[in-house]
């Protein structure tokens, strides 16, 4: 091979280098983002639940931290 085939030989493989590890950062930067989705979808979903349960427990009486929700349901809270 002569320099200029050399030289051309590890522009590319310089190339397929940079390629690889670019492409290898965008998927970790994706399974990043979708980690942070899931667990702020697992946090929404338990702010959800815990919320209907607060307002379960308050129709039985128990407790109810949200007097503004009995209000726009008709029930005094004063």
């Amino acid at each position: 091979m002569t320099q200029r085939e050399l030289k051309i030989v590890g522009a590319s493989a310089y190339q397929i280098r940079h390629l690889a590890t670019t492409e290898l950062a965008k998927l970790k930067q994706m399974t990043q983002l979708g980690n942070q989705q899931i667990i702020q979808a697992k946090i929404m979903k338990g702010q959800t639940r815990y919320l209907n349960k607060e307002v379960r427990q308050g129709d039985t009486g128990i407790t109810n931290n949200y007097p503004r929700l009995l209000g726009r349901q008709g029930i005094s809270y004063h």
